[in-house]
Order: structure tokens, then C-alpha cells, then sequence
């Protein structure tokens, strides 16, 4: 509950590493220990990961969510779980599409 708490993020105005995901609708897989580029985000300012995922889940072309998975080591890398969390968010797409009332 502690850690949901803190996954409140306002896009509104939003820049770092949630926007970058879900503007450019690509994964984003981050080390620290080499990629420090976001260290001043809000995001790693509330978790403090060794590595951090975000995997924009699209439907209709559209932005709907983004899937967030972050480790408190680096080793091994977040790289590892690409394909896994792919799975996830393709899963999670189809489902909100499934749910989605057509126009």
C-alpha cells in the first residue's frame, strides 16, 4: 500500500521518464549505473531503483497505460525481463481493448 501510495505522478505537467515512455510509445529500459539521464525524476526519487522499466501499454493507437517494474539491484540487469514484461503489456492491451466500447 506504502508503495502504491507513492505511484501518483500528475502528467499534466509531466516530463521524465513517464512521459518519454508513453510520448513515444517505446519501451524504456533504464540502468542507473550507466544511465543516469533520469535520476532527477519523480519517479526514481520515490522508488530509488538500480533499474527501472516502463512499457507503455497502447490501444487504437492511443496511450492508455504504462507498465512500470523496477529492481532495487542491478544485477541481473532489467534487461533480462524485457520479454516477460513485453507479455505483460501486450496482455494488458488486449484486454483494455477488449473492454473499450467501439465507436
Amino acid at each position: 500500500d506504502e508503495e502504491l501510495e507513492r505511484f501518483q505522478f500528475s502528467l499534466e505537467h509531466a516530463d521524465g521518464p513517464i512521459m518519454a515512455a508513453l510520448q513515444r510509445r517505446t519501451d524504456l529500459l533504464v540502468d542507473r549505473m550507466r544511465d543516469d539521464r533520469y535520476d532527477r525524476s519523480a519517479l526514481v526519487a520515490a522508488f530509488q531503483p538500480a533499474a527501472f522499466a516502463l512499457f507503455p501499454v497502447v490501444v487504437d493507437d492511443r496511450a492508455a497505460a504504462c507498465l512500470y517494474a523496477g529492481r532495487r539491484s542491478a544485477a541481473p540487469g532489467i534487461e533480462c525481463i524485457r520479454y516477460s514484461l513485453a507479455r505483460v503489456r501486450d496482455t494488458m492491451a488486449a484486454a483494455i481493448r477488449r473492454r473499450s466500447p467501439r465507436a
